[in-house]
């Protein structure tokens, strides 16, 4: 609570509280804050709305006026029960990298938090969590091809914050048409070692490099599903030109289609 300063000689303020308006039965009430101070906090027992007001009281003991009435509320409990999950449904996966997760709104929450891990502890590593105002949330940007715990708790007006929900995992999947794509490069000088983004269905990899477009003769690595990159630098090729490209490849004789083709150039002259 605070106030402006009056004019005048002052010796100490009194300050009321009620829970109406025209102060029957005040909560609490002090005529002993100093002068020299225009705040005061009060101690009450609880929950509710409250009306205060404040006055003056000169060096001759003669109180001045009320100051009009103003009102607060004290709100300390959280909401009553966590919000109920809906969608991406508990042990569900979708192709979608920006899935949008809803639940069940709340009644009196004005906000939400949504908590997502690789884990379901919610502790290590630590959780991205984001803040919302209506019952649904779209992630961003797109999601990596991984499982995701997630989890939401409500927020109402006065910050109070309910419990957790019960947590949910959804697992991001490639589509069955999905191909590698290749990291950046500039100027035909790729950032080695060569990389690509992961298939989440591929059980290994295979990398091809050729000196040719039509991949004729190409050196052909196979690569484990954990390895999404490959060094080519210590193997001594020819200086040149080299076309490379990567395709998924699911139970051993399935294959995907080919990423596009990178292009780099090995110059060891200098």
């Amino acid at each position: 609570m605070s106030w402006t300063t009056p004019t005048g000689t002052l010796d100490h303020y009194e300050i009321q509280v009620a829970t109406d308006n025209r102060f029957a039965n005040p909560v609490y009430s002090s005529q002993t804050i100093p002068a020299g101070t225009n705040t005061h906090t009060p101690t009450l027992a609880g929950d509710g709305k409250y009306f205060w007001r404040v006055r003056a009281v000169n060096t001759d003991t003669a109180p001045g006026g009320w100051s009009s009435v103003w009102a607060f509320t004290i709100d300390t409990a959280a909401p009553d029960a966590p919000p109920v999950l809906n969608t991406p449904a508990n042990d569900s996966s979708t192709t979608q990298t920006q899935p949008r997760f809803t639940w069940r709104a709340v009644p009196g929450a004005v906000a939400y938090d949504i908590q997502m891990s690789s884990t379901g502890s919610f502790t290590t590593p630590t959780p991205s969590t984001s803040r919302v105002k209506t019952a649904s949330f779209a992630p961003p940007g797109p999601l990596l091809y991984t499982t995701y715990h997630w989890r939401v708790r409500a927020v109402d007006a006065a910050g109070n914050e309910s419990a957790w929900s019960q947590p949910f995992r959804v697992k991001i999947v490639s589509p069955t048409s999905a191909v590698p794509v290749l990291n950046r490069f500039t100027d035909g000088q790729p950032t080695w070692p060569l990389t690509w983004t992961p298939i989440s269905w591929a059980d290994d990899y295979e990398l091809q490099v050729a000196d040719n477009s039509r991949f004729t003769n190409p050196r052909v690595y196979n690569l484990a599903a954990g390895v999404l990159s490959y060094n080519l630098l210590p193997e001594g090729l020819p200086n040149g030109t080299y076309y490379w490209r990567v395709r998924a490849r699911k139970d051993a004789t399935a294959f995907g289609a080919w990423s596009s083709v990178g292009i780099f150039q090995i110059d060891a002259s200098g």
